[in-house]
């Protein structure tokens, strides 16, 4: 029989706290990720490790035998791991992040070359996709970081907050009109761009998805911009954080429009670890203390 570890280093918290929205805290994970696993995991082995009503989880017989067998050796298995990596505990390494090209230009790429100053032994590769590939990249091992609009339910993914950013209604046109901003023809990052589709919903929450007309996408802001300065009937919703933007928008050549605008964060993203290489560590620690 394959069990998961990661599904019995739950269920070792869990007995511990004996309550499922302490243990995932204890676990950084989603609370319904720990149900799921404990689930997966009796049916495994097909019994009940615990009782649980509206007022309490407790431990069945089978459950209290599981942890008192299990929890030594996953702390040997705990101390093994510890012990091998504090046998290579230097700075050093590789580095890579998979981030959109925009965040990767105006802010990763400056913020890198600060931290190359101080750990010139670390090397850091910035691979340029999009957000959603960003995520297959770190499930699939191939990235150490990435960057999302949103905490993602993922129960081996941990998010932290990295940067609030205002996105515009962007036109080529100063003068640009707006009667009714679910009515607008807008340029996009794809045909179902969360950033205009938030922008739209934010003041028309009743509105179909399907109804907002994004009728150009490119996944490049400055395709996007040069197309808004070639049509001048059509809109964009574009965060100030990308060069083509800031740098259309000095040179008069886009205009925010009117006061439009919305509030959106952005997430940097990593694998959950039970210990991170200090490599990964100390670049954690400086961007979020950048």
């Amino acid at each position: 029989m394959d069990l998961n570890l990661n599904f019995l280093k739950s269920f070792v918290e869990l007995s511990k706290t004996l309550n499922f929205s302490k243990a995932a805290k204890n676990l950084s994970m989603a609370q319904p990720g720990l149900s799921r696993q404990i689930r997966q995991l009796e049916e495994s082995l097909q019994t009940s490790l615990f009782l649980r009503d509206n007022k309490r989880v407790t431990l069945t017989q089978e459950g209290e035998y599981l942890r008192d067998h299990i929890s030594p050796l996953l702390l040997g298995i705990n101390d093994a791991v510890s012990s091998v990596k504090s046998l290579s505990d230097v700075v050093s390494g590789k580095i890579t992040i998979a981030c959109p090209l925009e965040i990767g230009e105006y802010l990763l790429a400056p913020l890198s070359s600060k931290f190359l100053e101080i750990h010139d032994e670390i090397e850091i590769s910035l691979r340029f996709v999009s957000m959603d590939q960003a995520l297959d990249m770190l499930l699939a091992g191939e990235a150490d970081f990435g960057i999302g609009l949103d905490s993602p339910d993922q129960e081996n993914i941990r998010s932290y907050k990295f940067l609030e950013q205002n996105s515009y209604l962007l036109s080529s046109n100063k003068d640009f009109d707006v009667q009714d901003v679910k009515d607008l023809h807008y340029a996009g990052y794809h045909f179902e761009d969360p950033l205009i589709i938030s922008f739209v919903k934010s003041f028309s929450p009743k509105l179909s998805i399907g109804n907002i007309k994004i009728g150009f996408s490119a996944n490049s802001h400055n395709a996007i911009v040069e197309h808004l300065i070639e049509n001048k009937n059509k809109v964009g919703v574009l965060p100030y954080y990308s060069k083509p933007v800031e740098s259309a928008l000095e040179e008069g050549k886009i205009f925010k429009v009117g006061d439009y605008s919305i509030r959106s964060d952005l997430f940097l993203l990593t694998t959950v670890e039970e210990t991170l290489p200090l490599r990964k560590k100390v670049f954690l620690e400086f961007l979020l203390n950048r």
